[in-house]
């Protein structure tokens, strides 16, 4: 599997030369944010919001901020979209490139070749433990999903 973990400069950097085909996008940005747009696009893209928290740094009985959390069904979304392009280069993106897309990018590698870990240990990510496991258990259920189809 190839994967990239990106910052939003590098992304409008990559943009600017053009994407190869069969690269597909999972860019995940802050709730309220606006998106941004791309001199050029990738194959596939998928764009989710998110504040870069853990429900144990929310106040879980405000709707609001549970609202903001990468959720369950977000995560469903990830998995399948990336079930439905696994041919695909994967630019897993964030605002900085570091947290969000790192735990994407984890879950992806530690779900098809068991080496996400690798990123935890890198110093350059610190990855959202919380997305991290949200995507991995969505990555599960979606092969098992497919595995009875």
């Amino acid at each position: 599997m190839k994967v990239e973990i990106l910052s939003q400069w590098d992304l409008r950097r990559k943009a600017a030369k053009g994407f190869d085909p069969r690269t597909a996008l999972i860019s995940l940005g802050d709730w309220g944010s606006e998106p941004f747009t791309l001199p050029r696009q990738p194959e596939h893209t998928l764009r989710l919001l998110c504040n870069d928290i853990t429900p144990a740094l929310v106040n879980l009985s405000d709707p609001q901020d549970i609202f903001r959390l990468f959720s369950r069904e977000q995560a469903g979304q990830v998995a399948r979209f990336v079930y439905d392009h696994l041919d695909c280069l994967f630019l897993c993106q964030c605002c900085y490139g570091s947290s969000r897309s790192a735990a994407v990018a984890a879950a992806l590698l530690e779900h098809f070749e068991k080496r996400g870990m690798a990123i935890f240990r890198d110093d350059r990510y610190y990855p959202n433990l919380y997305i991290f496991r949200l995507t991995l258990q969505a990555l599960e259920q979606e092969e098992r999903m497919r595995a009875h189809d």
